[in-house]
């Protein structure tokens, strides 16, 4: 059958356009890019490599001796972010087989490194280094001690001492603008560290090596500055990117080894289409160990299962129903091509402090809470695990606040398997277990008696128990604390209280409810009593204070017919601030406030029949 010229190309086209280049962040043109799981000479954790291949065009870097190899690891002791390295220890090298992709003379470039030292206690190391020796015409990047650090024609520039930190990944990046005067500058997990100004370098392409330096000595040209630690991506241009697009291959490799943008400088990540998929200034109470999973077929980035590489306590998301090993043993899979999940969390305390209530349950949570975008997402299963077999619970809420607890989740041993769906883009989630009571409560009740609201509550046990609280409010949700209880301390026996407010707000509704406070001040809220108070027939409503405010006199109008009066002033906590005894008061009398605070406060009057009435008042 004969094939037309038309469709010949079209079938070619169609070709070309599958086969499409695939570039770190989508910003093609990359001269060199090594990937630790790409073209390595052996798969085998553990072995031995004598080569590591480009990406871009092939060009290898390789090793014979084999005392000098390089290792492949695909461990969960080795890898970052559950991706494979290459593990150099301190002697080993591998060595440029070609300069084609290296830059050269004073031609633009920015570099791209990610890896992690095994030690800081070294003045230099070299994660790459290319140039001539007899004039220390060439360039490197790696570390002194603890710095980053870039190196180039008898000049260094580093960031600030502790970037590096023996066993914890990082990223630096270098540009050069190229020609004469052009700027050199150093990036730091993304962020400008410093710059050298202008210069005009001339990288005469004598050798080049990834994992340690050359130096000659006379006529012996030896390996030196060697790299300790693991390397798992090198990418070269030759040009200076723009911001905008160093931020997208920025944002590729922190998704895929979980290294967290500097979000000082750093505003968004994105993916390959410069699409934002997290927003730092949408989120900014929210930007510390940023982590993702992500599909992005333009940058050859599938990133099955995630946590943030910093220090400390981090939260782990895996596709499907379980958390592997490696990136590459995750059965799971990601069905949308630019699709991600990102998270980051406030870095606040994950001590379990915090009181959660979602319908009859109270749960303790940590104070530290993480907030989740996603970006074109099709919910499937998810694995959440956390660094703590105690959590027993994941809280999902639409607020910061967790007042609109959506979804609660239970955790086996710190790890659950749910829909993603559970968490929708933009909501917050923390972690959670519940501590049973201190005490037992049996009942809390409350009666109106003449002598004020009787408040009377039973517990079956104690533990722990300090005090209770009482607390009072005339709106159902603002609370003031109005008197206080010793507890039992710690008792299997059942005990009776009661206390009596003396003085209740007329007029409304008054709340009760009780906070008990344990031995290390934490502390738990009883159901809530709603009262009025007793009739007060006996009482004459032609008592009125004035003025209102007060200043330093208040007046007081009495009815006819009273003989003796008790007339006691309390703070809104309910406090005694005042009290005088009035025998046969006539119409009125005069109340010296002076003394007292600038605040509300009640007058309570109380008759020698046992009638009373309180007053509320403003004293400025």
């Amino acid at each position: 059958m004969k094939i037309t010229s038309t469709l010949f190309c079209f079938a070619l086209s169609f070709i070309c356009l599958s086969l499409k280049a695939q570039n770190p962040g989508g910003i093609a043109g990359t001269a060199l890019w090594y990937r630790a799981d790409m073209n390595t000479s052996s798969t085998t954790d553990g072995n031995s490599l004598t080569s590591w291949k480009d990406i871009s065009s092939g060009n290898q870097v390789t090793q014979s001796t084999a005392l000098y190899q390089p290792a492949y690891y695909n461990d969960a002791a080795n890898n970052i972010n559950y991706n494979p390295v290459i593990g150099f220890d301190g002697t080993d090298f591998l060595q440029f087989t070609s300069a084609t992709g290296l830059p050269s003379g004073s031609s633009a470039r920015t570099i791209f490194v990610v890896g992690t030292p095994s030690t800081t206690a070294n003045a230099n190391q070299n994660m790459i280094w290319f140039g001539n020796t007899s004039t220390r015409q060439a360039y490197a990047i790696g570390t002194s001690t603890s710095q980053g650090q870039v190196s180039f024609y008898n000049a260094d520039i580093t960031t600030a001492s502790g970037f590096w930190q023996a066993g914890q990944p990082g990223m630096l990046s270098s540009t050069y603008a190229g020609g004469n005067n052009g700027a050199v500058n150093l990036y730091a997990n993304g962020a400008l560290q410093s710059e050298s100004g202008t210069a005009t370098l001339n990288t005469t392409l004598d050798y080049g090596l990834i994992g340690a330096g050359v130096t000659q000595t006379g006529n012996t040209v030896y390996a030196t500055n060697p790299w300790n630690g693991n390397i798992a991506e090198i990418i070269i241009y030759p040009s200076a990117l723009s911001a905008a697009n160093r931020l997208q291959v920025m944002s590729y490799l922190s998704i895929r080894y979980g290294i967290t943008l500097d979000q000082t400088t750093v505003s968004n990540y994105v993916s390959s289409s410069g699409t934002t998929i997290w927003d730092a200034t949408a989120l900014a109470n929210y930007t510390n160990n940023v982590a993702g999973v992500g599909k992005d077929n333009n940058e050859n980035l599938l990133q099955l299962q995630s946590r943030s590489q910093n220090a400390g306590f981090q939260l782990t998301l895996a596709m499907g129903n379980s958390l592997a090993a490696t990136n590459s043993a995750n059965t799971g899979s990601i069905t949308k091509d630019k699709s991600y999940i990102v998270w980051g969390d406030n870095n606040a305390s994950t001590a379990f402090t915090r009181a959660i209530t979602s319908g009859p349950t109270v749960y303790t949570s940590m104070s530290r809470t993480w907030a989740f975008t996603k970006t074109g997402w099709t919910d499937q299963n998810i694995t959440v695990a956390v660094d703590s077999s105690v959590v027993t619970y994941m809280l999902v809420a639409s607020d910061a606040a967790f007042s609109h607890i959506v979804n609660v989740v239970a955790m086996s041993g710190g790890s659950a398997t749910i829909s993603s769906s559970k968490i929708p883009s933009g909501d917050f989630v923390t972690f959670a277990k519940i501590i049973p009571l201190p005490v037992s409560m049996v009942s809390f009740t409350g009666t109106a008696t003449k002598l004020g609201n009787e408040l009377s509550w039973i517990t079956a046990s104690e533990q722990n128990n300090a005090y209770f609280s009482i607390e009072r409010s005339t709106d159902g949700r603002t609370f003031d604390s109005i008197g206080r209880v010793d507890g039992q301390g710690t008792t299997n026996l059942q005990n009776n209280y009661t206390f009596i407010d003396e003085h209740p707000v007329t007029g409304t509704t008054n709340y009760y409810r009780l906070r008990q406070v344990d031995d290390n001040g934490w502390f738990t809220n009883t159901n809530v009593v709603e009262l009025q108070t007793a009739a007060e027939a006996t009482v004459d409503n032609d008592y009125k204070a004035y003025p209102v405010p007060a200043h330093t006199t208040m007046h007081l109008t009495i009815p006819s017919g009273v003989d003796q009066l008790t007339l006691s002033i309390y703070t809104v906590s309910g406090g005694l601030a005042m009290r005088q005894e009035l025998e046969q008061p006539g119409s009125g009398t005069d109340l010296d406030v002076s003394r007292l605070a600038s605040g509300v406060y009640y007058l309570n009057i109380v008759q020698a029949n046992g009638g009373k009435k309180t007053i509320p008042f403003i004293k400025q």
